[in-house]
């Protein structure tokens, strides 16, 4: 089971589905966040600091939530078009799940500003379970 988020409190909404989800399956739970080519974390001689800055958030998270569930929870941080780079990542795995939280947009808003969930849902190949919390309209 992987869980796409991206550092927003709206994204951490499908924790707990994907968390209880794993938890079934008797599953580890791999969090996801794919970031920038460029990242705005300031280059340096230690490649080794850059790489735990930019993944404390995701281990926080899987701190808390093993804590929380009880499970196995694994991170991994991807580089490149979000959505791009789930894709690419979920290529080789098969027996995968992917749980994201959707904006659920119009037509007009996805051209405008794009949508993650949907081009994963066209593109992944694997089973996707989208949550769209309604509150945050």
């Amino acid at each position: 089971m992987i869980a796409a988020i991206d550092g927003s409190e709206f994204s951490e909404t499908i924790i707990p589905y994907a968390a209880e989800m794993a938890k079934a399956l008797t599953a580890r739970l791999l969090l996801v966040q794919a970031l920038p080519l460029h990242s705005t974390i300031p280059q340096g001689p230690d490649q080794e600091t850059i790489v735990l800055l930019e993944s404390s958030y995701l281990q926080r998270k899987a701190s808390a939530i093993k804590e929380a569930y009880g499970i196995t929870v694994d991170w991994e941080v991807l580089h490149g078009d979000p959505g791009d780079a789930i894709c690419r990542y979920l290529k080789d795995m098969p027996n995968t799940f992917l749980a994201m939280t959707t904006h659920a947009r119009g037509p007009v808003e996805r051209v405008m500003l794009g949508s993650v969930a949907a081009y994963c849902l066209r593109h992944t190949g694997v089973p996707v379970l989208l949550y769209w919390p309604q509150s945050h309209l």
